[in-house]
């Protein structure tokens, strides 16, 4: 199958589905294991952890399976869409050599479907039923399916040891008020030292589950070979925080200078941009970084709005008349959230929307 603008137009519809439910999956962990703290006593953490350590952590890791099916059909799908090839599903043992376009969509909505409770997302809305020449080349990517089996195994015992460590916080905190306020005193400090506690367990626990998509998407499309890099993109806010916003002003971080091409800014580590294991995404964050296949709209496109906006303002503010930047890198971070800060001070509607 040849790529077309129609399929081109319903991968974009798909990358915007895509980003909303994720963080869905995300809103849904928090709440609930935010619930779960909340049955929790006081200052107790330590005592309750055995029952409450389980129930979150089999919440969580439940939620992450249901985001990396998720992340995984997503990645097929749209990879069809742009390409007109498709990469094998490392969760099933066997596939066919072809597969159709509307097994993957069929494959993507099911998944949208079971997080959103919607039978359907419109993601197809006009499509005609595809027929024979709309079957799809399945293509192995090597070292896809043990990268995926190596971050799952990894996962349970990372959940443990972090849900440990902020319930023992919490406790430590409780049991470190002073000796000589009053019983009212604190009982109302502790409740809201509970209570801080709570929301940052919550927001953990949304970050490693949406991971579960977010670490799949990045493995896959690190090896393989159509991509030649990513862009970060934020779906879910005009003013995404300052650290989102620095990431997102990187524009395309090119895979190699080969993909890059003559002329153009590379990094083959990816560190700046991905960050340290898999991928750079705080607590609460709704960022999702975009494999990318061609760069040919990345200047005019309108989804990419946003990234040429905030690179074009870290450029003007961070950098000199030479191109060089202006500040040490422990500096940088705070001189443009100080920017940003007074830039939106003055706004009436958001810049990067408006470059749209």
């Amino acid at each position: 199958m040849e790529p077309t603008p129609r399929t081109l137009s319903e991968a974009d519809r798909v990358d915007l589905v895509y980003a909303y439910v994720l963080s869905q999956v995300g809103a849904k962990t928090s709440t609930e294991v935010l619930a779960l703290w909340q049955s929790v006593p006081v200052g107790q953490a330590a005592q309750t952890i055995t029952t409450w350590l389980a129930r979150a952590i089999d919440l969580i890791l439940t939620q992450r399976w249901r985001a990396r099916e998720l992340g995984i059909a997503y990645y097929r799908l749209a990879r069809a869409l742009r390409t007109g090839t498709v990469t094998a599903n490392p969760l099933i043992d066997e596939e066919p050599e072809q597969v159709s376009l509307e097994m993957l969509r069929q494959e993507f909505e099911a998944l949208v479907a079971a997080v959103t409770g919607e039978g359907t997302t419109a993601i197809t809305a006009g499509v005609e039923p595809d027929g024979d020449d709309d079957a799809i080349v399945v293509e192995r990517i090597n070292g896809f399916t043990e990268a995926l089996a190596a971050d799952e195994s990894s996962a349970k015992p990372y959940v443990t040891q972090l849900l440990n460590d902020m319930a023992d916080a919490a406790t430590a905190k409780v049991e470190g008020m002073s000796p000589d306020i009053t019983n009212g005193e604190a009982k109302v400090t502790g409740t809201s030292i509970h209570a801080q506690h709570g929301a940052m367990i919550a927001g953990a626990a949304g970050r490693v589950a949406m991971n579960g998509a977010r670490n799949a998407t990045n493995q896959v499309s690190a090896r393989d070979p159509r991509i030649i890099g990513w862009v970060r993109q934020h779906g879910q806010s005009d003013k995404p925080c300052y650290f989102c916003s620095m990431l997102i002003s990187r524009r395309v971080l090119y895979k190699s200078d080969a993909s890059a091409g003559k002329g153009r800014e590379s990094s083959n580590d990816g560190r700046k941009f991905l960050g340290d294991g898999i991928a750079k995404f705080h607590d609460n964050c709704h960022c999702v970084t975009e494999p990318l296949y061609s760069d040919e709209s990345f200047g005019t496109s309108p989804k990419f709005a946003m990234n040429r906006y905030y690179g074009d303002l870290w450029d003007k503010h961070m950098h000199d008349s030479k191109g060089q930047m202006k500040f040490a890198p422990d500096e940088a971070i705070n001189e443009w959230r100080k920017i940003l800060a007074r830039i939106r001070a003055t706004e009436t509607k958001p810049a990067a929307q408006a470059a749209a």
